[in-house]
């Protein structure tokens, strides 16, 4: 616990002493430390882990005598800039204007009506079991049946999702949602 404890309290200082842009005692006086600290059990070192700074005291670190410290020991202060990405209104898609297109499953006299109806629900995730094994006699009956309605890049990974199951299927646009 009390090693726990000790490490918890290295990286808070080793992280003050980075945010104030002072480094840690380096070299062989910190393995001595180490063992030092192990030796004396649940009790903190008796060097501190970081210099004192000006930059670190309870006046809030900023203002001028911040800036006298930066020229004064020359910047160690990184800015970094994040690059915003330029919005690209030619590569979103427009959903309101982009048709519907139909989701067809076609007859086949191979597989079972159980095995096409799981296959629909695996496949399409918004079709239930019930509504799945309407869409596979209407199929078996008329030939063609639509499975579902959607836009056309949905549309392409239902079908190809059904073909992958050993199914005939297709798409097509809707076109009682033409414009």
């Amino acid at each position: 616990m009390a090693r726990a404890a000790i490490t918890c309290l290295r990286f808070v200082l080793a992280l003050a002493a980075l945010a104030a842009g002072w480094g840690m005692q380096t070299g062989p006086a910190r393995p001595a430390m180490q063992s030092r600290v192990a030796a004396q059990g649940a009790h903190l070192p008796a060097r501190p882990l970081v210099k004192a700074s000006p930059l670190m005291s309870d006046n809030g670190g900023g203002g001028p005598e911040r800036q006298k410290e930066q020229k004064r020991k020359g910047s160690r202060l990184a800015t970094i800039d994040r690059v915003k990405p330029e919005k690209d209104l030619e590569r979103k898609e427009k959903v309101e204007n982009e048709p519907i297109w139909r989701v067809l499953l076609h007859n086949d006299d191979v597989h079972t009506f159980d095995y096409v109806s799981m296959a629909i629900v695996k496949v399409v995730k918004t079709v239930s079991r019930k509504k799945a094994f309407k869409i596979t006699v209407e199929a078996h009956m008329s030939g063609i049946a639509t499975v579902t309605t959607t836009w056309k890049a949905m549309a392409k990974q239902y079908c190809t999702g059904l073909q992958k199951m050993g199914l005939t299927s297709s798409i097509a646009p809707d076109p009682s949602m033409s414009q």
